[in-house]
């Protein structure tokens, strides 16, 4: 009866779509009931709520802050001459729709519910709907619901769900599924969405995407199969511009962006911080590091040493090129195919040399197109970067259990149990990662120690500035080898209107200037640990502030 009532459900899309759009948003929910909204824990993060925040005012870019920038100066922001993030607006647009609707989680919610729709819709145009329905749940909840892109900043979902709409239409349009103009309107959409999201990932993923489109529509025929006589496949140029037209939309709105962050379209600022303020990381393998400038920031130095296994080495020496390539490759497809999932993954793959399946093939060849950032760049560890790599990861993983389907027809219809263990894992795939997720006593933000610190001290100040009816500046004392990833200095776009403003401690001589520029605030300096765990803080007056080290 379940059965049954699946595959009626399966085949009524838009219903389907709609419940599975509402079960990724409360799937990607259920941590953060259960522990709260997640607190920012890494300065990645921090940069796209910066982002967030800007594009939820309605901007671009922002004035460059009162003040000599320096006492802003934290990572992945530039200061001068505007004031904005280094990272592309994609998952800034995600987090600004959340803050509209009351919390920036809330767009990463929405973009897990429209990704889980969007992998039924691609699925449904290579498998039977009951597989599509399945697939798609188990997916959102295993990629991303309960991991870090649900329950962070970080991204991930909003680069899966453009990756699922260009392959998903890429597919449709090779295999005449559904409407043409649909399908090549979703993948141009999905292209666009890639490019203002991780424009490098998502250009290497849209390669074969693109290249399936273009030969289907160079290999157009007239003598169409029965069913498609009425018209909707002939047009071929029309189709293409279903495609053409997002897809150059988005590469536009992405060379906008770059001429209003850098003041040049083909220059991205994520490029252009690195080469300003980092240039001992590179992200090429054929990049030589170049010289830190005179008069750098410790902090920037010490994040740079922080990657000397790979983005800084120089040379990058044969041993140390291949054990990273091991490690990368190793973590990216770990997480594209958990363990519980490699019975389907290598039943798939049998499918694709015994019976020359040829949507598995399809989906083999674009995992085989991740070798292209793992061989060039010179780190490719992070799950989020092959965030887009998740759709053609489910389809082979699906057609793997139809395989097991197909040889239990072929063999022995005995053989039900095979088929029961194939679903069975394919189920233990989600309820693990949730198990996992409820069960950890913790929020995963939280195993960085120093995220609740800064919440605490944020909140003290911000009481202490609604009691007083003064705002309140805080000095940032580090220690000198103080770990670069716990950064204490974040503000908002608006620093002159917070009531907590967040500065670096730069030294006695420069007091003076601070006692100018913020009359009328309540000053402290917050002491902080090497591991970046709060140690304590002390309320001073400008003038007579105490040797603070830089």
């Amino acid at each position: 009866m379940l059965r049954a009532v699946i595959s009626r459900l399966a085949r009524r899309p838009v219903l389907a779509g709609g419940l599975l759009f509402l079960a990724g948003v409360a799937f990607t929910a259920l941590p953060a009931l259960r522990y709260g909204p997640p607190l920012p824990a890494l300065h990645d993060e921090h940069a796209n709520l910066f982002l967030g925040e800007t594009f939820a005012r309605g901007r671009l870019t922002n004035d460059p802050p009162p003040g000599p920038p320096e006492f802003y100066q934290t990572f992945h922001e530039f200061i001068t001459p505007r004031y904005e993030a280094k990272f592309p607006p994609g998952q800034g647009v995600a987090l600004a729709a959340g803050i509209w609707l009351g919390h920036p989680i809330i767009g990463l919610w929405l973009v897990n519910g429209l990704w889980a729709a969007a992998l039924f819709w691609m699925l449904r145009g290579a498998t039977a709907p009951g597989w599509a329905l399945g697939g798609a749940l188990a997916a959102v909840v295993g990629y991303g619901a309960m991991s870090y892109w649900g329950n962070s900043y970080w991204g991930g979902s909003t680069l899966a769900l453009g990756g699922a709409l260009a392959f998903g239409g890429a597919l449709r349009l090779w295999r005449k599924r559904g409407n043409p103009f649909a399908a090549a309107a979703w993948a141009g959409a999905g292209g666009a969405i890639m490019a203002l999201t991780r424009p490098l990932d998502g250009f290497i993923f849209a390669l074969l995407p693109a290249g399936m489109m273009g030969w289907t529509l160079l290999k157009w025929k007239m003598d169409f199969p029965a069913g498609w006589e009425n018209g909707k496949w002939k047009n071929r140029n029309a189709v293409a511009l279903a495609a053409i037209i997002p897809a150059v939309a988005g590469v536009a709105l992405l060379f906008g962006y770059n001429a209003a962050t850098t003041g040049s379209p083909l220059t991205f600022a994520h490029r252009l911080y690195d080469q300003t303020f980092l240039p001992r990381v590179v992200l090429f393998v054929w990049e030589k590091p170049a010289p830190d400038p005179p008069g750098q920031p410790a902090f920037f130095a010490n994040y740079e040493n922080a990657f000397g296994s790979n983005m800084s080495a120089d040379p990058l020496t044969a041993s140390r090129y291949w054990s990273n390539l091991q490690k990368f490759a190793a973590a990216q497809f770990g997480f594209l195919f958990p363990r519980w999932i490699w019975p389907l993954a290598a039943a798939g793959l049998l499918g694709v040399f015994l019976r020359c399946d040829h949507t598995a093939r399809i989906a083999l060849l674009s995992l085989l197109f991740i070798a292209l950032p793992l061989l060039t760049l010179r780190f490719y560890g992070f799950a989020h970067y092959i965030a887009a790599w998740t759709a053609p990861a489910l389809l082979l993983i699906i057609q793997g259990l139809r395989q097991i389907f197909i040889w239990k027809r072929k063999l022995d219809q005995s053989l039900r149990w095979l088929t029961c263990l194939g679903i069975a894992l394919l189920v233990a795939w989600p309820i693990a990662a949730t198990a996992r997720e409820m069960t950890r006593g913790a929020p995963q933000w939280m195993s960085f120690g120093w995220v609740y610190d800064q919440e605490q001290v944020r909140e003290d100040l911000a009481d202490r500035a609604k009691a007083t009816g003064r705002k309140q500046l805080a000095l940032v004392v580090y220690p000198a080898d103080h770990d670069p990833h716990a950064e204490w200095v974040f503000n908002s776009p608006n620093p002159g209107a917070q009531d907590v403003l967040w500065l670096r401690a730069l030294g006695p001589a420069r007091v003076p200037e601070l006692a100018k520029i913020f009359p009328g605030y309540d000053e402290w300096l917050v002491f902080v640990k090497t591991d970046g765990r709060f140690d304590h803080r002390e309320q001073i007056t400008l003038p007579d502030a105490p040797n603070a080290p830089r």
